[in-house]
């Protein structure tokens, strides 16, 4: 079995979940769009799968969504900002707790659920994985590098509050996911991104 055979597998076991768009899994977007973007590529709302595959058991946490890039299967988590910021008096503590996600686990689920869906233990021997974190704020990596390089210096000068909610989430993004691939970006792009995995060796 593909990444693509997995993906078909899924769709197949569970038909009523059919595929949506990265805005409809987004809880924000659904209710009020907001932008102007057309929806690029597909997804399976895996959230839903993990309902449905464990019925009758204890729901676990999974992934936002699922995706098949070229040879790839891509887990997707989707973790938004801009509500916090528009919402709440940022400062460090709360950016870093806010980022405290339990990425790893998710992941690990949401694998489970695959290997039970395609009865397959050794299924992603095969298959090669990614994990895709998605947030809805800029990622300018350009500004999280310069951050790093000008601590000292934005200590004492106005905060850009969005860098430094993106960096506490690729921390946890970079110290959670060790396995395989991972990638940070802003939803707008995601659909990019996974063309760009698609064609990577």
């Amino acid at each position: 079995m593909n990444a693509k055979e997995l993906y078909q597998k899924i769709l197949e076991t569970y038909p009523d979940i059919g595929e949506t768009t990265i805005c409809s899994l987004h809880k924000p977007c659904a209710k009020s769009k907001r932008c102007d973007e057309a929806p690029l590529h597909l997804y399976i709302d895996f959230d839903r799968v993990e309902t449905e595959f464990d019925r009758g058991n204890p729901s676990r946490q999974s992934v936002d969504a699922v995706a098949s890039a070229g040879e790839k299967f891509c887990f997707i988590e989707i973790k938004g900002w801009k509500d916090f910021l528009q919402w709440n008096i940022p400062n460090d503590k709360t950016i870093a707790l806010q980022a405290q996600y339990d990425l790893k686990g998710k992941f690990e689920v949401s694998k489970e659920i695959c290997i039970g869906i395609a009865e397959n233990e050794t299924l992603f021997e095969a298959i090669p994985e990614v994990f895709v974190l998605v947030t809805d704020i800029d990622v300018n990596e350009e500004g999280i590098e310069s951050f790093f390089f000008n601590m000292m210096a934005l200590a004492s000068t106005a905060t850009d509050w969005e860098t430094k909610c993106n960096i506490a989430l690729k921390r946890e993004l970079d110290n959670q996911i060790t396995s395989v691939p991972k990638y940070y970006v802003n939803c707008k792009q995601l659909a990019g991104k996974l063309l760009e995995i698609s064609s990577e060796k």
